[in-house]
C-alpha cells in the first residue's frame, strides 16, 4: 500500500465523511494493533457501519467489565487499554440487531459483521426508553397534555419509563393476575412492591386521563414501535470511550459515587471510587485498577426503617420480582457523597433517630442558635433525620458530626467563601455547613457546624437586621424579608464564595447567600425568579440541580420542561431591594437551552427527565473548560453542553449503549496523569437505578460504575 493512501486513511479520521473508498481490508490494516486493544472494522451486507458500537464484555475479573467504543466513519474501531482476559465482542448500532459474539483477546485484529435489523420493530428494541416513551398519548380530560406529561415524568426520577420493564408486561407480573385489560393491570402494577403507595398515588392524581399507561402497552404488544429512530452517533461523540465495572447487588440502590476532591482533580489518582446504598447501610469501593469492588458496612443506631416507613420496608403489594420478602430496611440510608482533601468519605447519614442537639435550639450558647435557633428536627423526604457522616479509607474508622439540619446533596464551599475546607449541605430554607478543619481540630459539633436563614435586606440598607418579617407575613419595606427556599441542591461559586442553593419540583426560586467575613452577623441572601416563560413560551417547572462554572454563571435545570438556565447575576440592572422582593428583577440575566430528543405527541415537552448537573470548571473530563453535564434518566446517556465556541453551545451525546436502562444521579470527574492526554483523565458515575432489576438483562443486574472519555479521534489508542 502506498504511503499517500496510508496518510489519507489516518487524515480520515478526523473527518465526518470519507472522500475516497478505501477497503474493509485496508481500512483495518491502517489501524495498528497493540497488545492491550483490539481493532478492525466493522462491516454489514451494506458495507462498513461508521456510528455503531462495539462492546467488550469480560467476567474474568472480580468486578465484571465492559469497554465500549464507536466505529469512525469507515467503520473502523479501536477497543484500547484492555485488561489481559477473554473477552465477548459484539456490534450494536442503530438499525441493526446485535451481531453474534465473538470470543477474543487483547493484541489482535478483529473484524466483525454487523447484522441489518430486518425490520422497523426490531431495530427499536435498541432504542433508548425515551423514543418509546414518546408514543405515549394524552386522552381528554381536566389535565392538558403539557400537564399530564409533566406530572408522568416525575417518574422517571427513580426508574426509566419506556424502557422494556415498563413499557412491556413480565410473565412475571402476568401471572398476578388474571387482568381483563391492560388498563387494571395498569392499576394493579403500579401497586407493586415496596414504592407501591407512593407510585400509586402519583399515579392515580391522573385519574381516568391514567388509562393512557393502558393503552400505550396495548398498542406497543399490538406491534406499534417508535416511527422516530435515534441519531447514530457523530462528531466528537464517536471519539468517546465507555468502560463499566459492577459493584452492589441486584438489589442495590446507589445514589451516586465520588472519585476525588473536585477542586482538586488530581487527588486520589487511579484510586477507588465510593458511593453510597441507601438501603443497604453500605458504602461501595471499586478499585478501577485491580477491577474488584466491595463494601463496608455503615453504623447508626437509629432504628431500622423502609423505604415505605408506614409500612416498615414491606411490600405495598406482592412484587412480579421479589414475592413478599421484605426489603430496603435500612438504618443509616447513607446518599450523596463527596471526598476530602484527606480522602476520606463525607455523606449525608441517619445516625440515629430523630432529634436535635442542644447547641441548636433557643438558648444555646452559639452564636447561630442565636441567630436563628433550631428547636425541631428537620425531617428529609429520604427517610429521616441524616447528619454529616464520614469515614476514612486509610484507617476503616467511621465518625458522625451532629448538625442541626438534615443533610442532603453537598459541595465544597469555595475558600472565598469561608477559608479552608467546609462542606454546604442544603436543607429547606436553610444554608448549612461543616466545617472540616475545625471538626479536626476540635471534634466539637457545636465549633463544627455553621448555619444560616435566607433573609433578603428588603430595606435596602445593605445588612440583615434581627426582627425580619417571616415568609408568612407580608413584606414590610422598613424590614428585611425571610423566605422559604429549597436547597435540595446546593453550589458554590468560585469568584465571590457564594452559596446557590436550588429547589425540587415546584419551585422556582434560585437563591444567593453570601456569607461574609463573620457569619452570621455579615450574611445575606438574594432570591431570583426566571422569566414566566421561555422563548418557546413553555414556563419553567420543577428545577432539580445547580452549579456555578468558572465565570461565576449559575447553571440549572428544570425537570419538567426541560429547560437548561444559565444565570448572570452581572447582567442584573437593579440591585435587591424593598421592590424585587419576589425576585423576578432580573429578566435580562437568564440564557435558556432546550434538552433535546423526541417529544409526545400534542406537546413540545422532552420523554427526557434531568436530574441532577454539574459544571467541569477544570476540565477533568475531557469536554473542555465549563462543560456543562445532565444526567438524563431516559435516554442511556449524558448529555454534555459544550463550553461555548464562535457564540455558540453544541450537545453532545454520550451513550451507554449497554446494558440499556441506566441513570445517574451524580457526575464526578478526574485527572489520573495531568499528562496522560485523553487516558489521564475522564467522567465517573454510577448507576442510579432504584430498581436495578429493570435493567437489560433482567433479575441478576447489578449496578453500574462508568467511566467515559473522550479520544482526540475514533481511533485513538
Amino acid at each position: 500500500m502506498s504511503k499517500k493512501i496510508i496518510a489519507a486513511l489516518f487524515a480520515s479520521s478526523y473527518l465526518a465523511t470519507a472522500t475516497f473508498y478505501v477497503s474493509p481490508t485496508q481500512a483495518a490494516e491502517a489501524i495498528p494493533v497493540v497488545a492491550d486493544s483490539l481493532s478492525g472494522v466493522v462491516t454489514s451486507s451494506k458495507g462498513p457501519e461508521a456510528g455503531v458500537w462495539v462492546v467488550a464484555e469480560t467476567y474474568d475479573f472480580p468486578s465484571r467489565l465492559i469497554k465500549i467504543v464507536v466505529t469512525d466513519d469507515q467503520g473502523r474501531y479501536v477497543l484500547p487499554q484492555l485488561p489481559k482476559a477473554k473477552y465477548e465482542v459484539f456490534v450494536r448500532g442503530y438499525g441493526l440487531v446485535d451481531s453474534p459474539r465473538v470470543e477474543a483477546e487483547p493484541g489482535k485484529r478483529l473484524d466483525l459483521k454487523a447484522v441489518i435489523a430486518p425490520d422497523g420493530k426490531a431495530a427499536a428494541q435498541y432504542y433508548p426508553a425515551e423514543y418509546w416513551f414518546a408514543m405515549m398519548r394524552v386522552p381528554k380530560g381536566p389535565l392538558t397534555v403539557d400537564q399530564a406529561f409533566g406530572s408522568i415524568k416525575s417518574c422517571a426520577i427513580c426508574h426509566q419509563l419506556g424502557h422494556k420493564y415498563t413499557r412491556e408486561f413480565t410473565e412475571a407480573f402476568l401471572k398476578l393476575g388474571p387482568f381483563k385489560t391492560p388498563h387494571e393491570a395498569w392499576d394493579r402494577r403500579v401497586q407493586s412492591g415496596p414504592l407501591g403507595q407512593s407510585m400509586s398515588g402519583m399515579y392515580n392524581r391522573l385519574g381516568e386521563q391514567r388509562a393512557m399507561f393502558g393503552d400505550w402497552t396495548q398498542r406497543i404488544q399490538n406491534g406499534e414501535f417508535p416511527k422516530e429512530a435515534p441519531p447514530r452517533p457523530k462528531g466528537i461523540e464517536r471519539n468517546i470511550v465507555v468502560t463499566e465495572w459492577e459493584w452492589g447487588e441486584p438489589d442495590t440502590y446507589s445514589h451516586d459515587a465520588i472519585a476525588t476532591d473536585q477542586r482538586n482533580p488530581t487527588l486520589n489518582a487511579n484510586g477507588k471510587i465510593w458511593g453510597p446504598t441507601q438501603y443497604a447501610d453500605q458504602l461501595l469501593w471499586l478499585d478501577p485498577v485491580k477491577n474488584e469492588s466491595g463494601f463496608v458496612k455503615v453504623p447508626s443506631s437509629a432504628k431500622p426503617v423502609g423505604s415505605d416507613p408506614s409500612r416498615d420496608g414491606s411490600m405495598f403489594k406482592t412484587s412480579p420480582t421479589f414475592g413478599d420478602t421484605t426489603m430496603w430496611v435500612s438504618s443509616a440510608n447513607p446518599r450523596s457523597v463527596i471526598m476530602d482533601p484527606k480522602m476520606r468519605i463525607w455523606y449525608a447519614v441517619r445516625s440515629h433517630d430523630d432529634k436535635i442537639a442542644d447547641f441548636c435550639k433557643t438558648g444555646a450558647n452559639n452564636k447561630f442558635a442565636q441567630y436563628f435557633p433550631i428547636d425541631k428536627p428537620q425531617n428529609d423526604y429520604a427517610l429521616g433525620v441524616k447528619q454529616a457522616g464520614v469515614y476514612d479509607p486509610a484507617t476503616g474508622k467511621f465518625d458522625v458530626v451532629e448538625t442541626c439540619t438534615t443533610t442532603d446533596h453537598n459541595q465544597f464551599a469555595d475558600n472565598k467563601a469561608m477559608p479552608g475546607n467546609n462542606i454546604f449541605w442544603g436543607q429547606t430554607g436553610i444554608l448549612g455547613w461543616v466545617s472540616v478543619d475545625a471538626w479536626d481540630k476540635t471534634h466539637d459539633p457545636a465549633q463544627s457546624t455553621g448555619w444560616l436563614p435566607m433573609v433578603i435586606d428588603t430595606n435596602g440598607d445593605g445588612k440583615i437586621t434581627k426582627g425580619w418579617t417571616e415568609p408568612n407575613q407580608p413584606v414590610d419595606p422598613k424590614k428585611d424579608h425571610r423566605i422559604t427556599a429549597g436547597c435540595y441542591s446546593v453550589a458554590s461559586s468560585p469568584i465571590d464564595g457564594a452559596g446557590w442553593c436550588s429547589g425540587i419540583g415546584g419551585s422556582r426560586r434560585l437563591v444567593r447567600v453570601f456569607i461574609g467575613s463573620n457569619p452570621p452577623e455579615t450574611s445575606i441572601s438574594e432570591m431570583f425568579e426566571p422569566p414566566q416563560t421561555d422563548p418557546e413560551g413553555l414556563p419553567y417547572q420543577s428545577v432539580g440541580g445547580v452549579d456555578v462554572d468558572s465565570k461565576g454563571v449559575v447553571w440549572q435545570n428544570w425537570r419538567q420542561t426541560d429547560q437548561i438556565t444559565a444565570f448572570d447575576r452581572t447582567k442584573c440592572k437593579i440591585k435587591n431591594g424593598p421592590q424585587t422582593a419576589d425576585g423576578r428583577h432580573c429578566p435580562e440575566g437568564w440564557t435558556t437551552y432546550r434538552l433535546q430528543g423526541p417529544s409526545p405527541e400534542g406537546t413540545k415537552l422532552r420523554a427526557n427527565v434531568l436530574y441532577l448537573m454539574e459544571v467541569d470548571r477544570m476540565n477533568g473530563g475531557g469536554f473542555g473548560v465549563d462543560a456543562v453535564l445532565q444526567q438524563p434518566n431516559n435516554s442511556d446517556a449524558v448529555l454534555v453542553l459544550m463550553p461555548e465556541q464562535a457564540g455558540k453551545r453544541e450537545w453532545v451525546t454520550a451513550r451507554v449503549p449497554y446494558p440499556m436502562g441506566q441513570l445517574w444521579r451524580r457526575i464526578s470527574w478526574r485527572i489520573d496523569d495531568p499528562n496522560g492526554g485523553w487516558k489521564g483523565r475522564g467522567l465517573w458515575t454510577s448507576d442510579g437505578f432504584v430498581a436495578p432489576w429493570h435493567l437489560e438483562n433482567g433479575l441478576g443486574e447489578k449496578p453500574k460504575v462508568v467511566k467515559i472519555q473522550v479520544r482526540p479521534d475514533p481511533l485513538a489508542n
